[in-house]
């Protein structure tokens, strides 16, 4: 079941850490979706309903990863799709898609399609003070020295604006102000915020470690909750297709041999999913 996880870390400082936090975002849930045609978020609601009764009868997740194991219908909302749910919701989730597709697409194997990415990464020393140093900062700049550095089409773009460009996020809304109050995003988002401030703003204001939740370091306040809602999936995850390694090459993979196969370098080339809140 955690093998659903792009980035898996598993153990028990990393359950404890997450047992009741919106840390996860489903990837591949809308591309599913087309993929069993007579599946709507208003006529599919017993299949997730009955996502927890199967996880309890049908597997020890409930003994081995003691989350809460229940979802419903609701998540397949377009304003729910793409926000960030616990890891027990996340995963009855998926069963409850699993459970549709018996039903209504059975050639429909979903978890070739359905992962979970994780939101559980914060940059150390990225609080409230240091965001309002950087737009001060910023906006010292005049329009020369910005278009030096950021390019003549950015040059009059605001730090937060410039930022989510180069994270590939909505300026708005805007997970900026979230994330320096201690909400968390994932991986690839930390690591471009740290990048854009060392790239442009002086060493002063340059930021810690890009840390997972529980990891040794940081502050108290820094990754101390959900991820932000604000945070978009890159629309290269939200529309991928997870392939196993034979099938990458063009071949065939034997029952129970399936393994996710990501190219996590591909972020680097996004466009923010379409989901909007």
């Amino acid at each position: 079941m955690t093998d659903l996880l792009i980035d898996p870390v598993v153990g028990n400082e990393w359950l404890s850490e997450n047992q009741d936090k919106k840390r996860f975002f489903l990837v591949g849930a809308t591309q599913v979706m087309t993929m069993i045609p007579k599946m709507r978020p208003n006529n599919c609601a017993q299949y997730f309903f009955d996502a927890a009764d199967v996880i309890a009868d049908e597997t020890t997740w409930t003994t081995d990863y003691p989350f809460n194991y229940v979802s419903s219908n609701v998540q397949l909302r377009p304003k729910n799709i793409f926000k960030p749910r616990t890891f027990g919701k996340t995963v009855a989730t998926i069963v409850g898609f699993e459970l549709a597709a018996r039903a209504l697409a059975p050639h429909v194997n979903v978890y070739e399609h359905l992962r979970i990415l994780s939101g559980e990464y914060f940059v150390d020393g990225y609080t409230k003070e240091r965001l309002e140093q950087l737009r001060r900062v910023h906006a010292s700049w005049d329009q020369a020295a910005r278009e030096e550095k950021f390019g003549k089409t950015k040059s009059s773009s605001t730090f937060d604006i410039a930022c989510n460009i180069y994270l590939g996020q909505f300026a708005n809304p805007n997970p900026l102000s979230d994330m320096s109050e201690g909400f968390c995003a994932t991986e690839y988002v930390c690591h471009r915020l740290k990048e854009f401030v060392q790239r442009h703003y002086p060493q002063d204001l340059h930021l810690g470690e890009v840390l997972r939740v529980g990891q040794p370091g940081g502050d108290q306040i820094s990754g101390s909750k959900n991820a932000s809602e604000r945070v978009r999936v890159p629309k290269t995850l939200a529309n991928l297709t997870i392939y196993t390694p034979a099938e990458a090459s063009g071949g065939t993979s034997p029952p129970g041999q399936s393994q996710t196969v990501v190219d996590l370098a591909a972020r680097d080339n996004i466009a923010p999913d379409q989901g909007k809140n």
